[in-house]
């Protein structure tokens, strides 16, 4: 399927796609040194369809491994019926790689615009290579980032 479409309508899918099985998210996870924070911009798009994940990393040249992001569940419903949930498999593309592809799908997305433009500021106003690789930041720089991490957040509550 996404083989066959041109750049420019491939992007158009890609941001349907993003809109309807997506996740535009800030991380924020303990540092490896133990002395903060580390936050990270994450585009994340679950599917049952492992192949068509495959093929969108391929396309796009981002995103880590596709993987089985399914977990042995059941549930009953409300008539006591037992179902088993499908298997679900997950593609994760993170900072500037996932800045590149919010870039190119942004003005074609209708329900996760909002999202997608506050993790584009993230992305770059809080670069970290500004400061250098082993330079501690600032606490504003810090500061900065947790503001994002709630606005973002805040768009999911609504």
């Amino acid at each position: 399927m996404t083989q066959t479409l041109n750049k420019k309508d491939f992007w158009i899918w890609l941001a349907g796609f993003v809109d309807g099985e997506g996740c535009i998210y800030i991380s924020k996870s303990k540092s490896a040194n133990n002395c903060g924070y580390q936050y990270s911009l994450r585009l994340e798009i679950a599917q049952s369809n492992k192949k068509l994940l495959d093929m969108i990393k391929d396309r796009i040249c981002a995103g880590s491994n596709v993987w089985n992001k399914s977990r042995e569940k059941y549930y009953i419903d409300y008539y006591g019926n037992s179902h088993h949930h499908n298997k679900a498999y997950g593609l994760k593309i993170t900072a500037n790689k996932a800045l590149k592809v919010l870039e190119k799908i942004y003005p074609y997305l209708q329900i996760k615009r909002k999202q997608a433009k506050l993790g584009m500021m993230f992305q770059k106003t809080t670069r970290r290579k500004k400061f250098g690789r082993h330079k501690k930041a600032p606490k504003e720089y810090f500061d900065i980032q947790e503001i994002y991490l709630q606005k973002i957040k805040a768009l999911k509550q609504l």
